[in-house]
């Protein structure tokens, strides 16, 4: 009986990717054209269709696909090294997911301001990774990923599915633009749990950057973070004390091989 099941899903999994390979051919032939009334004449929505995809649903099944034939790398490292290795990542023409680990509070700044004299003053390790966002104050508890891959626009992508995996370890979560969040009825409030932000290089890569809270450093948080965040900040453990980074961080490589 089980190997009929895993006969069956390996047998729809290839008719599935027959059917995605079609509808990128379809759809590398509609980009093809040039002339706006020619492409209208295409009836792209309709010749998807005919492949068992709506648009929505193949623009979803091609990041998915583009995202695993990447077949990233996995590596572990520090805050203290992440942006050398990135630079050495694509220098060299890689595509790497770094798992970061940290044995103290780290600051890491956005393009919003901060107040990095207090950070300066108070000997805290900061990083500026240039991101389209704010700063993120992070404690040894806590996950961050830098994900180097030649794929623009799939920042909702990678919060979805690290979403999933929050799902899989029994973390129940709402999408907020760039971020997940956790709502408690007794506070009634929602609270910002992960953020997620890219930044394209302007060439072939975009980086993506993803911090999920497992506990929060209010007082760094109060002192450096100018910016008026619009959501307020809790770690995931304050919801789900049995959870920790380790549990998560397991669903994450099984998701990236």
């Amino acid at each position: 009986m089980q190997n009929l099941q895993q006969y069956l899903i390996l047998t729809h999994q290839k008719i599935m990717e027959k059917s995605l390979n079609k509808a990128l051919e379809i759809e590398k032939e509609y980009l093809s054209i040039v002339d706006s009334k020619e492409q209208e004449k295409f009836n792209l929505k309709e010749r998807l269709e005919l492949c068992g995809f709506t648009l929505e649903s193949f623009s979803e099944a091609k990041e998915d696909y583009l995202f695993k034939q990447a077949k990233l790398e996995i590596r572990e490292t520090t805050p203290a090294t992440i942006q050398a290795e990135t630079m050495e990542v694509i220098q060299k023409g890689e595509q790497v997911a770094f798992i970061i680990s940290q044995d103290c509070n780290w600051c890491f700044y956005g393009i919003d301001d901060a107040n990095k004299k207090y950070v300066e003053d108070n000997n805290i390790k900061f990083l500026d990774l240039g991101y389209q966002g704010g700063t993120i104050i992070s404690t040894p508890k806590d996950l961050e990923m830098v994900i180097i891959i030649k794929q623009h626009s799939i920042n909702s992508y990678i919060r979805d599915s690290i979403g999933k995996l929050l799902n899989n370890i029994g973390v129940e979560h709402k999408t907020n633009s760039n971020d997940l969040l956790i709502h408690s009825d007794l506070l009634i409030e929602d609270y910002k749990i992960c953020g997620f932000a890219e930044r394209n290089l302007g060439n072939e890569y975009s980086i993506y950057y993803a911090q999920i809270s497992f506990e929060i450093n209010n007082e760094l948080i109060s002192n450096i973070c100018v910016t008026e965040s619009k959501k307020i900040p809790k770690g995931i453990n304050y919801f789900y004390p049995e959870v920790n980074r380790d549990m998560l961080v397991k669903e994450i490589k099984q998701w990236l091989q």
